[in-house]
């Protein structure tokens, strides 16, 4: 008699899932038939994408550190684990730094940076209390390439 071993299903986040990136990535992990949780704060493209995969949503300000924390012990409740997170917000400003608000810049930097360290911070905290996991930063090629204006 064969040895059939049945595939681990896995939990993953989706942070920024109704973005380009993010949506073709979550339709990915959605075919392989994952648990998955997509996360975006705009609620309209999140219950579409839901039913199109069939998974979870769950609605967060990726820059607020209590919206990812929240969605990460939301997601321990609910499945006991948490695989593996993806942080697909971004946001790029191609202006000259001259003419560039203090407003423009704190809501770049906090849509790259802060909700990168938020996810990292929550979801580190979730996987050493379980077999670990992977948490995956995604970037648009503009950081490999130098622009005009990208300061």
């Amino acid at each position: 008699m064969e040895n059939l071993s049945k595939k681990e299903t896995l939990t993953y986040l989706v942070i920024g899932a109704t973005g380009g990136i993010g949506s073709e990535l979550s339709r990915k992990l959605s075919q392989e038939g994952n648990n998955l949780i997509l996360s975006s704060n705009n609620i309209g493209k999140l219950e579409h994408m839901s039913k199109e995969l069939d998974s979870d949503y769950y609605v967060l300000d990726a820059t607020k550190f209590s919206d990812i924390e929240n969605c990460i012990n939301h997601i321990v409740d609910k499945y006991h684990k948490l695989d593996g997170v993806v942080n697909c917000v971004g946001s790029i400003l191609l202006k000259p730094s001259h003419i560039t608000t203090e407003e423009e810049w704190t809501n770049t930097v906090s849509l790259n940076l802060t909700s990168a360290f938020a996810t990292v911070r929550s979801s580190a905290r979730a996987m050493m209390e379980s077999n670990g996991g992977s948490i995956v930063l995604v970037s648009s090629a503009a950081a490999l390439v130098g622009l005009t204006n990208h300061e």
